[in-house]
């Protein structure tokens, strides 16, 4: 649900006459560490879970930093990820996709985090006799329970006074999904190939946009660090970003990289460099690199 959806919605309610409460729910997803006033600080390591014949257990770490006790609801979703990342979460069968939520056990299914307290949830690889050599891919999906207020302790309703319309409370349910990738006979041919980079320049930002290209039996996943080289060739470190995933279920990732203004560079010259390394391994290993020409 978007602002302007729920804009919309507000408006609609003070439009009509007479007592109306309105309540909405809405559900984030992100990734890595967010913030929830309410629910505390979730900070998970790893970001990304990878099983396969030689690993068939995962421990992923939650930690509360924030100043209030939480608690997360922990389920595993199916999501389809677009070419540009965004992804959505998908219900009912897809012969399309090879989901791996009928091959995870997860436990527990339920955690508190006190302030500043640390828990593990374990995934673990189940029925692998019964999964065909491919990558599976689906998504381990931590939902924040809103705190409920003890029986007979009320909350105060804000009230719209130019209309005389009062307003039920905004509910906002927090989530973060993580990847669960399982790789079943799977080979290391996977090839990424970076193209049609351009620079968007503009008095606000700067920024490359390019495409990855992936084939073979396996997802990539990893950083991307870009380099302006100056026409005397000074190499400055301009952008860098990291957790880049292109899914099996995708030939082609469109990305755009943000690129830092420094004393020294000049993005009407020289040229920016590209790399783009593997993060699935403990050897950084380069999957692609390119380079961009800058001209006035």
């Amino acid at each position: 649900m978007n602002a302007q959806f729920l804009n919309t919605m507000i408006t609609k309610a003070t439009n009509r006459a007479g007592a109306f409460c309105l309540s909405v729910c809405m559900v984030f997803f992100v990734f890595g560490t967010f913030h929830a006033s309410a629910q505390g600080n979730l900070m998970i390591l790893p970001k990304r879970v990878v099983l396969n014949g030689n690993k068939s257990t995962q421990e992923i770490s939650l930690n509360n930093t924030g100043a209030d006790t939480a608690v997360y609801d922990i389920s595993v979703v199916n999501m389809s990820v677009s070419d540009s990342g965004r992804q959505e979460m998908i219900s009912g069968d897809d012969t399309t996709q090879f989901f791996a939520d009928k091959f995870v056990r997860i436990y527990p299914r339920r955690v508190k985090l006190w302030p500043n307290k640390t828990q593990t949830v374990k995934v673990q690889l189940v029925h692998a006799g019964l999964m065909k050599q491919c990558e599976y891919r689906s998504h381990l999906y931590l939902r924040a329970v809103p705190n409920v207020l003890p029986l007979g302790e009320k909350t105060t309703k804000p009230r719209d006074t130019a209309s005389g319309i009062t307003i039920g409370p905004l509910k906002a349910v927090f989530g973060i999904t993580i990847p669960i990738i399982l790789r079943v006979g799977t080979s290391s041919d996977l090839n990424v190939e970076m193209t049609d980079a351009k620079l968007i320049a503009n008095e606000n930002e700067k920024k490359l946009a390019l495409t990855f290209s992936r084939t073979g039996s396996v997802s990539a996943y990893g950083e991307l660090t870009a380099n302006y080289i100056s026409k005397d060739g000074v190499e400055t470190q301009v952008g860098y970003a990291k957790g880049i995933s292109i899914y099996t279920t995708n030939k082609k990732r469109y990305f755009e990289l943000p690129l830092q203004t420094k004393d020294g560079v000049n993005y009407k010259e020289g040229r920016v460099h590209l790399v783009f390394r593997n993060q699935d391994k403990d050897k950084k290993e380069v999957l692609a690199e390119t380079s961009i020409a800058l001209m006035n």
